[in-house]
C-alpha cells in the first residue's frame, strides 16, 4: 500500500514475523483511513515517549483525575521468561466502557514514532457490534518548547454485515474510528502537558490510586520526579 507521507510508512522488514503478518494484513485491505488533526503539546519528547509505552499508567492517571472513564491494563498473569515479559509489557487491553473493547500491541518503537496494532470490537448506534483490526501510527516532532503530534489510523472491518453496506456506512465507521481509536492518544497528550508543568504535583495527585499499578508509578517517579 503506497502512503504519500513517509512518516506514516511502516518498515515491515524491521517488525517481528508475527507483527509483520498482522500489519500487512491490515494495510492490504484497508476499509477506512483516518488522519487525526495536528496538535501542539506543551511537553517534552521523553515524556510523550513514556506515556505512549506505559498506556496503563496514562489511562490510570486520567481516571484518577477525572479526565477519562476508559481503562487500559495488561494481562494480570505475570510471564515467566524475559522474552515473554517484553511481549507482555507491549500488549494492552483497552475498554472504554462505551462499546470499545480492543487488544493493543505496540509493534514498533522508534524516535518520535510509535506503531500500534489493534484487534477488537466497536458498538455503533446504527449497526450491530462490528469487529476489526487497525494499525495506528503516531508521530511527533519537537518544536521549540512543544511537540507537534499527528496520527494516522488504518482500519479494517471484518463484520460481514458491514461489508455488504460499506459504501453507505463508511462515513459512520470513519467517525467512530476517529473518535474511539484515538482515545489513548488524546490521553497521552493531556498527561504529557501536566507532567511538563509539574511532575511532582501529578505524582502526588495519583500516588496511591487504585487505578495505577505501583510498579508503573514507581517507574514514573524515578524517571521524572527524582
Amino acid at each position: 500500500m503506497a502512503l504519500q507521507d513517509a512518516r506514516f510508512e511502516i518498515p515491515l522488514d524491521t517488525l517481528t514475523e508475527k507483527h509483520r503478518k498482522k500489519v500487512r494484513r491490515v494495510l492490504q485491505d484497508v476499509t477506512v483511513e483516518v488522519t487525526l488533526d495536528r496538535a501542539e503539546v506543551r511537553s517534552r519528547s521523553e515524556v510523550y515517549d513514556f506515556l505512549l509505552e506505559e498506556l496503563p499508567f496514562t489511562s490510570g492517571a486520567c481516571r484518577e483525575l477525572g479526565r477519562a472513564k476508559y481503562e487500559v491494563f495488561r494481562d494480570p498473569e505475570d510471564p515467566e521468561t524475559e522474552e515473554e515479559r517484553e511481549a507482555w509489557r507491549r500488549t494492552y487491553y483497552l475498554n472504554d466502557h462505551e462499546g470499545l473493547r480492543v487488544k493493543v500491541e505496540l509493534v514498533l518503537a522508534e524516535p518520535n514514532r510509535r506503531v500500534f496494532y489493534t484487534w477488537g470490537s466497536y458498538d455503533l448506534a446504527v449497526l450491530p457490534r462490528i469487529w476489526g483490526r487497525s494499525v495506528i501510527v503516531v508521530v511527533w516532532e519537537e518544536k521549540e518548547d512543544a511537540l507537534v503530534t499527528e496520527a494516522r489510523i488504518f482500519a479494517q472491518v471484518h463484520s460481514t454485515g458491514y461489508r455488504a453496506i460499506s459504501g453507505l456506512m463508511k462515513g459512520v465507521v470513519a467517525d467512530t474510528v476517529r473518535d474511539k481509536s484515538a482515545v489513548f492518544i488524546r490521553a497521552a497528550r493531556w498527561v504529557a502537558e501536566e507532567v511538563a508543568k509539574d511532575p511532582e504535583k501529578l505524582y502526588t495527585e495519583v500516588n496511591g490510586s487504585r487505578h495505577l499499578d505501583k510498579v508503573d508509578l514507581e517507574r514514573f517517579r524515578k524517571r521524572f520526579v527524582e
